[in-house]
C-alpha cells in the first residue's frame, strides 16, 4: 500500500500537485501496488471539527479531511479550517 498526502485533490481541485499525484497513483496500480491519498478539503462548508469522508476518483481510492488544514513542515502557508498535524 502506498499512501500519497495532499492539501487537496481531484476533481474539485486540478493544479499540478493533484494531476501529478494522480498520474504517479496510476502508474504504482498498473505495477501491482495499492496506492491511496489522504487530502484535505479545507473550504467545504461544514461546522465542528474535521471530519473524513472516503471516495474513488477513477478507482483511485481518495480519503478527504473535510474542514482540515493540512500543516507542512516545508512551508509557512497553510490553508484555513482546523489544524492537522
Amino acid at each position: 500500500r502506498i499512501a500519497y498526502l495532499l492539501h487537496q485533490f481531484l476533481p474539485r481541485h486540478i493544479s499540478g500537485t493533484e494531476q501529478l499525484t494522480f498520474k504517479v497513483a496510476e502508474a504504482m496500480r498498473r505495477r501491482g501496488h495499492e496506492p491511496f491519498v489522504i487530502a484535505g478539503e479545507p473550504h467545504t462548508a461544514r461546522r465542528g471539527p474535521a471530519s473524513l469522508e472516503s471516495e474513488s476518483v477513477d478507482g483511485l481510492p481518495v480519503h478527504r479531511l473535510h474542514g482540515a488544514r493540512l500543516r507542512s513542515p516545508f512551508f509557512d502557508q497553510d490553508t484555513a479550517g482546523s489544524e492537522v498535524e
